[in-house]
């Protein structure tokens, strides 16, 4: 069982950014308390480092995402097998309708291992209540690291 193979160990590292929903054809100064980056091109959005309401999963917090992943990880049997652990760290956006997009693995540990997290990661149908930022839903980025260690 998984259970008795990985131990669970769970730490959501947010790194919360939200691409702006709308853009002006001029630049806007962000807001304050906010620090921005400019886009690379005209057609993109600025990207907020900081939401006013950060997206929730299953009616929690980031947490109850990571309650939910550690639930749906199989730890691959070759990576038992050769001693692999340590972390992998995957980011994502929430999208303005609680969708899951732009999933890459950011710091991978082993073929197997960041193949199982994107497995995972894909397979998430859930939804999540998105963030907002001046009352309109935005995009939000976050980073997850995933802890592999075998017991």
């Amino acid at each position: 069982m998984m259970h008795k193979t990985m131990a669970v160990i769970a730490g959501v590292a947010l790194l919360v950014c939200a691409c702006n929903s709308q853009r002006s054809k001029k630049s806007e100064a962000p807001a304050e308390n906010t620090e921005a980056v400019a886009p690379e091109t005209e057609a993109e959005e600025l990207t907020f480092i900081d939401v006013e309401v950060k997206p929730t999963f299953g009616g929690g917090d980031a947490n109850e995402f990571a309650k939910w992943f550690y639930e749906n990880v199989t730890y691959p049997e070759s990576a038992k097998q050769e001693g692999i652990e340590g972390r992998v760290v995957v980011r994502f956006c929430v999208e303005k309708d609680g969708s899951m997009s732009d999933i890459e693995i950011v710091k991978g540990l082993s073929p197997e291992l960041d193949a199982e997290v994107l497995r995972v990661m894909d397979s998430c149908t859930e939804k999540w209540t998105p963030g907002m930022q001046g009352g309109s839903p935005v995009r939000v980025s976050f980073m997850f690291p995933v802890v592999f260690k075998l017991n």
